[in-house]
């Protein structure tokens, strides 16, 4: 029986071998199973984004695409912020 791919897993190898990303593809009978890991919020997109380039060369559907958790959770909090800003009567396009 297969477990899930934990992102814990990825960054222990990550981090034991000195990787800054870690795109892991694995197979279990007819069963396919990806997975990605980045040491920073920006590697973690790159290799989300890297992993979403493979599922499509496999021809996995583009609904098993995933933005992974650390980079959805940045993206919100700029919204919020940028909403809070909108709120105060400051575009956030000209905050530096």
């Amino acid at each position: 029986m297969t477990k899930k791919i934990s992102i814990s897993a990825l960054k222990k190898f990550a981090d034991e071998y000195g990787y800054d990303h870690l795109i892991m593809f694995c197979t279990a009978g007819q069963m396919q199973y990806l997975a990605t890991y980045g040491k920073t919020v920006e590697q973690c997109d790159q290799a989300a984004q890297f992993g979403d380039k493979l599922k499509d060369a496999m021809g996995w559907p583009e609904s098993l695409h995933a933005m992974p958790s650390r980079v959805k959770k940045l993206t919100e909090k700029v919204q919020k912020l940028e909403s809070l800003l909108n709120s105060h009567g400051i575009d956030p396009s000209e905050v530096e």
